[in-house]
């Protein structure tokens, strides 16, 4: 037979109160922390879109008026139907990215191409708001919201 004690005593506690406040405050804070960076961050609303092919611009398209713009010497580059564009790289017409507008929710995507096998760009998710870029490499084509700032490196060493 085992005998126990009963002294009366109840068990040493583990922890008290006071020792859960520093997992308090860490839960409140990472909440906090998905609130703000993932639940209220609104895109802004993009004006447009502009088509740089080889590094140089020659197209806009307006959201507001569904306009595009082209410029002058590349009106043989497009072909507008509907709520796609599609945009010939080469002069020969082969090579080719459409581009697919939605108007209404202000977003562009190239959603067909013959740039190569795995045509990252067809799978590249739509430009919504005023960041984001399309890039096809193989047609060096580049498609991206219109107040898009082209950070270019600054130049260091060599000469003047």
């Amino acid at each position: 037979m085992v005998k126990k004690n009963f002294s009366g005593r109840s068990a040493p506690k583990l922890f008290s109160f006071l020792d859960l406040i520093p997992y308090a405050v860490l839960a409140l804070t990472l909440v906090a922390l998905f609130v703000f960076l993932v639940v209220l961050p609104k895109t802004s609303k993009a004006d447009g879109f502009k088509i740089e092919l080889y590094g140089k611009q020659i197209a806009t398209y307006d959201y507001a008026t569904k306009t595009l713009s082209v410029e002058k010497g590349y009106e043989a580059n497009f072909e507008i139907e509907g709520d796609s564009i599609t945009v010939y790289t080469d002069q020969n017409r082969m090579d080719f990215n459409v581009i697919t507008i939605d108007a209404k929710n202000r977003s562009a995507k190239i959603s067909e191409a013959n740039c190569s096998a795995s045509k990252d760009c067809v799978y590249t998710p739509a430009l919504k708001g005023t960041e984001g870029a399309i890039i096809c490499a193989p047609h060096a084509l580049k498609v991206v919201p219109i107040s898009f700032n082209n950070m270019t490196p600054p130049q260091t060493g060599g000469a003047k």
